[in-house]
């Protein structure tokens, strides 16, 4: 059974996210196996949020990538998360915010910041995953950073990365890439005037 969920779904991944009804057809799994499989995902989300909280402070973007990996990389859809930090970058929680096409998700800037101040966060590291694999950021993603960023700092919060989670453990950091340090400076010249 094994080997042939993992044949027909293509990845671990993909059988721990497969509708009971997809897992249902494939010979051998019924409703039992189907809920042990659902169930062991659960566990293992949360044993990696766990573990994520567990460090307790995050020191920099490949940390935070290595839970992330985990948790988006097989993805069939696009699911955009955000994590809260305090102003010592102790992890206060991590949310999924969204959850989109296989081309698209819609995230509000406005939303993200007001769950910031609920949670008394001083920074926030974004990310998403891009299910085609492709790591370089659209211009939706560019245009999405500028604005949360601007609409973060308004309210004294620090986006300090923008991360994009393709496929077989890669990653995209728009802090590792100049990006977010770009924009802080475009960011600085906007409130000084």
């Amino acid at each position: 059974q094994a080997r042939a969920l993992l044949k027909h779904f293509g990845s671990l991944a993909g059988v721990l996210e497969a509708p009971a009804g997809e897992l249902h057809k494939i010979k051998g799994v019924g409703p039992n196996n189907s809920f042990a499989i659902h169930f062991l995902h659960g566990v293992a989300r949360r044993y990696l949020k766990h573990r994520l909280q567990e460090k307790q402070y995050l020191h920099s973007s490949r940390q935070v990538a290595e839970y992330l990996i985990h948790s988006m990389r097989d993805l069939q859809h696009e699911v955009f998360a955000v994590i809260f930090l305090d102003a010592a970058h102790a992890i206060i929680d991590t949310q999924v915010v969204a959850r989109g096409t296989v081309t698209s998700n819609t995230v509000y800037p406005r939303e993200l910041v007001k769950l910031a101040l609920e949670y008394n966060a001083a920074a926030m590291v974004v990310a998403h995953n891009h299910p085609s694999g492709k790591l370089q950021p659209s211009s939706q993603d560019h245009k999405l950073t500028r604005t949360l960023y601007l609409a973060c700092s308004f309210m004294n919060i620090r986006l300090l990365d923008h991360l994009i989670i393709g496929q077989a453990e890669t990653t995209y950091s728009f802090a590792d890439n100049g990006i977010m340090a770009n924009i802080g400076d475009e960011c600085s010249r906007l409130l000084s005037q």
